[in-house]
């Protein structure tokens, strides 16, 4: 059964037309995969960039050496024996994933799988040649902005449509042994194009074809790419028309059972995109040949690239710079916080302590202590949240005063009284007033109205900053001067329960690096629950761990409030399950003793390998049984509940003996760090945790490990047959009941052979009961697929299997909310294009399989400075109702040419949220190519308001038509 397993999923790829995405599916059958043509291009460039770079006299001698390079062993080489370079392997890793991962979307994601130019299909080479040289364009100013995160998503496209040209067309069959010295060159044109009406392939009828490309076609070294269509889609040209093959011409097709126009004149197929000749007709023969001219292309255009750039931005590309790690401290400086604050900064001294013991393993890695108090705003605060000046004169003006599309601003005139303040402040406040109305202001303008309303009259300068301002961030590179910081905290203020606790955690996450743990001190409630979409946004870019450390006690400030705007009953459990962190109810006193913790997360990313939760409000106790195998490190064993009580035993006893100080052991929480040099200890033992609670529970076992994988999720068509299978990138979050194919692959720095995983389970975050559970398949070389169907609740993936010496282990995700409403956005909309000073209405459905509900739509980006939203604020959708609405993009005439951003669409009601994300790029006419006529002229459409035709129900930004769709104005 296994071989027919894999026969679907290899179909399932091959849908998309392309070289198949993954590594090591049956990669003894289908040869070499975008996956491994890109991770060596960028291994192989990454070897030169560290030998041109070295970090001591002979590292350059070391990683020639090196016969088999791996991200680890490239690392390794690189900083010698005494050097451990975990964090540094992963985060290269990480940096080679999003690269391959945004490779593999472009034939997984509905906006680009069909689309011909991003494959070299349908003899689309002229545009296909202008989406490399925009990815290549891109992708260097980004890198130039820093942004190396979106960097990395447009050489994974860029790589991806380079790769085709070789396995789609015919180059390699017209004896060509270099890869073609034209592709992604600005200003350079692909020559030598079939004719739309040329002849280039005869009938093939047998299971292998070779030669049924047209000999004169070959030998005047003319080039041609096969025509594919899927089921009922044809592929589809940059204007969103289907590219429908005409029989008379005899054109060639791509090939395969998944490819009906196979069955059309010219019959056959020449994609080499496998050596499986069932998938490709010409795999057997030029499979490697191809394959081979597209990792010699991506290192070419890599290097290219990089010289573009220089070597220090594209060391910081890949993730090979210094790895500056930074710990967020988000600290409540409320009254009620007077006891805890010199606690916290005693936490701080022992942390100070433990570091040093580390030291050698934090080799390489600049750590930066950020520091993020909160407060209620006062009015200086507030004030210059909205880039207003106390003490100063303010002119008010219709077109760029507070109601300006892009927020609330003001001009500021310096020593000027043109306007009294007072008379701003009426006028300002008459014309919030009407926007409020009419739904269209985009900021919480009730924090500003406060602002306004406490200064006094006049344009004295009566309204001051603190001695230290409650919404500020420092940054700081000495953990003694961390100290100080702390130490100069005071706690003043509050009193009205819940705080402004969302907005300084967002805070946190803009100055922190991807990667790095946060903590959020408080004993209050949310106050700002609106920007919790937002926060969980930039949780998931930066994936940060947050976990919030509540003060029990909190007498008056512990009764929870929900806002009118608020998504979620208990926003700081939702923040931490998104990120892989814990609420951790505390006494006072155990605030010191939260070193174990922090320490742990400061020397890596840990990895949950045991996790339990309960429900109820009936006192009882349970017991677990959980392992720690032989590659963990520095484990921490956490638990919550009330009345709580933990014992962890051996079988040999034990008890709080297998804990290294400090413990927390209070009502509410237990931590402890596993003495793993204690008595009777040994790695792959049962050890039984007890945990007695009046209420409901959650624990955890965390650890540093050198063996753990990751996941990629998938949809996956499970009623579908060999000829309609398929996987689908999976938009926001999962939806609720659909089948799932999950891909399970050791990380950068795991040896695949290393263990052997046998089951994939997924975990209620809930109750902790498993929900669904599956053999994994054995891919080989430590890959493993596992099908199963999203559920209802929030979910972990865990898989089990043994390590190399026999022993049991466990490795579990964070937490992945499913959902029951779901975004789609059109196939025009990658990337969506602006010119400065142009404004595109983008449609985007929104599907309902749940209860009738009213969701908030809210919008954001990662870069927010030079475009404005505007949007349908809230949308009532029935069960089983699809509905229609728009989002007005806009882009000041500041944006600079290539600027690029990834814009966030929200939808979420008290208990439902999910999300959507699209690139937008900002463009001069530089970032735009017209080699031929079959290139769309974007110019022209923007200037005439042309509107294209749309293939009927799909959406993008553009006129959407469709008869079952309810738009929302």
């Amino acid at each position: 059964m296994r071989p027919l397993f894999f026969v679907a999923i290899a179909c399932s790829f091959h849908c998309c037309f392309s070289f198949v995405p993954f590594q090591n599916v049956i990669a003894q059958l289908l040869g070499e995969t975008h996956f491994s043509i890109s991770t060596n291009a960028l291994l192989t460039v990454a070897s030169d960039l560290l030998q041109a770079n070295p970090n001591d006299a002979a590292s350059t001698s070391r990683i020639k050496q090196v016969k088999n390079l791996s991200a680890k062993s490239l690392l390794k080489a690189y900083y010698g024996t005494f050097f451990s370079p975990r964090e540094a392997v992963l985060r290269f890793g990480k940096a080679i994933d999003e690269i391959t991962d945004s490779n593999k979307d472009t034939d997984t994601n509905g906006a680009t799988k069909s689309r011909a130019a991003m494959h070299f299909d349908a003899e689309a080479f002229a545009s296909g040649q202008d989406q490399l040289i925009r990815n290549r364009k891109l992708a260097e100013k980004a890198i130039l902005d820093g942004n190396y995160a979106m960097a990395r998503r447009f050489v994974g496209k860029l790589l991806h449509t380079l790769q085709d040209f070789y396995s789609h067309s015919n180059w390699v069959e017209m004896g060509m042994t270099a890869p073609n010295d034209v592709l992604a060159r600005e200003g350079m044109k692909i020559a030598n194009v079939a004719r739309p009406d040329q002849p280039t392939c005869s009938d093939c009828f047998g299971i292998i074809c070779k030669d049924n490309i047209l000999p004169e076609i070959n030998a005047n070294f003319i080039l041609t790419s096969g025509y594919s269509r899927g089921g009922a889609q044809w592929q589809v040209d940059e204007l969103g028309n289907g590219i429908v093959k005409n029989a008379a011409y005899g054109k060639c097709s791509h090939g395969g059972p998944l490819d009906i126009s196979s069955l059309i004149h010219s019959i056959g197929g020449i994609n080499k995109d496998s050596t499986w000749r069932i998938l490709s007709p010409f795999g057997s023969t030029y499979h490697y040949a191809a394959a081979n001219l597209a990792k010699l292309a991506s290192i070419k255009v890599l290097n290219e690239i990089r010289a573009a750039v220089g070597d220090k931005q594209f060391l910081k590309f890949l993730n090979l710079d210094q790895q500056l790690k930074t710990i967020a401290y988000v600290i409540d400086t409320t009254s009620s916080m007077s006891e805890e604050l010199p606690r916290i900064q005693a936490s701080i001294s022992t942390i100070r302590q433990q570091l040093l013991e580390y030291k050698a393993s934090l080799a390489g890695v600049q750590l930066q202590y950020i520091l993020v108090p909160f407060n209620d705003p006062g009015a200086y605060e507030l004030l210059r949240d909205f880039g207003l000046k106390a003490g100063s004169c303010y002119k008010y003006s219709h077109h760029d005063g507070p109601w300006h599309a892009s927020g609330l601003r003001v001009q500021h005139l310096v020593d000027t009284a043109t306007i009294p303040l007072p008379t701003f402040i009426r006028s300002t406040h008459r014309g919030i007033v009407s926007l409020l109305a009419s739904g269209t202001v985009p900021r919480d303008v009730s924090i500003f109205l406060a602002a306004l309303n406490k200064l006094k009259d006049g344009c004295r300068p009566d309204v001051r900053p603190r001695a230290v301002d409650p919404g500020y961030i420092t940054k700081i590179y000495d953990i003694d001067s961390f100290l100080n910081g702390i130490a100069a905290l005071s706690a003043s203020g509050g009193g009205d329960c819940p705080e402004p606790s969302i907005g300084a955690l967002i805070r946190a996450l803009n100055a922190s690096q991807s990667d790095s743990p946060i903590y959020v001190f408080t004993d209050a409630s949310v106050k700002d629950g609106h920007l919790l979409s937002a926060a969980a946004s930039l949780i998931a870019e930066k994936q940060a761990t947050v976990t919030f450390i509540i003060k029990n006690g909190g007498g008056h400030k512990k009764r929870s409030t929900l806002s009118k705007r608020q998504t979620v009953s208990n926003p700081y459990s939702h923040l931490a399950s998104l990120s892989g962190g814990q609420v951790l109810k505390v006494e006072a006193v155990d605030l010191s003793k939260l070193s174990t913790l922090v320490v742990q997360s400061i020397q890596g990313s840990p990895t949950t390998i045991f996790f339990q939760s309960s429900q109820g409000n009936a006192v009882k106790t349970s017991s677990f049984t959980f392992y720690v195998d032989a590659a963990c490190s520095n484990v921490v064993i956490s638990a919550t509940g009330t009345n709580l009580r933990v014992s962890v035993t051996s079988p040999s006893g034990g008890g709080t003996k297998l804990f290294s100080d400090p413990v927390i052991n209070s009502s509410s929480t237990f931590v402890g760090g596993l003495n793993t040099a204690a008595a009777g200890f040994q790695y792959g033992m049962v050890l039984t945790i007890a945990i007695q609670s009046s209420g409901a529970f959650t624990s955890q076992v965390t650890a540093l490990t050198s063996l753990d994988y990751t996941y990629s999720l998938y949809y996956y068509d499970s009623s579908s047959t060999l000829q309609y299978g398929r996987l689908e990138t999976i938009e926001g979050y999962p939806r609720q009941g659909k089948p799932l194919a999950i891909f399970v692959q050791p990380n950068a720095y795991t040896d695949g052979s290393a263990a052997v995983l046998s089951s994939i389970t997924l975990l209620s975050d809930v109750s902790g009961l498993q929900t669904d559970s599956q053999l994994l398949n054995d891919a080989g070389n430590g890959t493993y697929i596992g099908l199963l169907a999203v559920p209802s609740q929030p979910f972990r993936i865990q898989v089990i299997g043994k390590d190399a010496s026999g022993n049991y282990l466990s490795r579990i995700g964070s937490t992945i909310r499913p959902s029951d409403i779901e975004f789609t956005l059109g196939n025009d909309s990658y990337p969506l294009m602006l010119l400065p000073g142009e404004r595109k209405n983008c449609t985007l459905l929104l599907h309902n399989y749940g209860s009738e509900d009213t969701f908030v739509v809210s919008v954001t980006a990662d870069k927010n400075a030079t475009f404005t939203f505007s949007t349908v604020r809230n949308i009532t959708i029935s069960y089983l109702e699809t509905v229609s609405f728009n989002i007005s993009v806009f882009a000041s005439g500041i944006a600079t040419d290539g600027f690029s951003t990834l814009v966030t669409v929200t939808a979420a009601s008290q208990n439902r949220m999910n999300t959507i994300k699209f690139v937008t790029v900002f463009a001069y006419d530089s970032v735009f190519h017209y080699n031929t006529e079959e290139t769309y002229n974007y110019r022209n459409r923007i200037s005439s308001g042309y509107n294209r035709k749309r293939v009927k129900g799909k959406t993008g930004c553009s006129t959407y038509t469709a008869d079952s769709v309810r738009d929302v104005k």
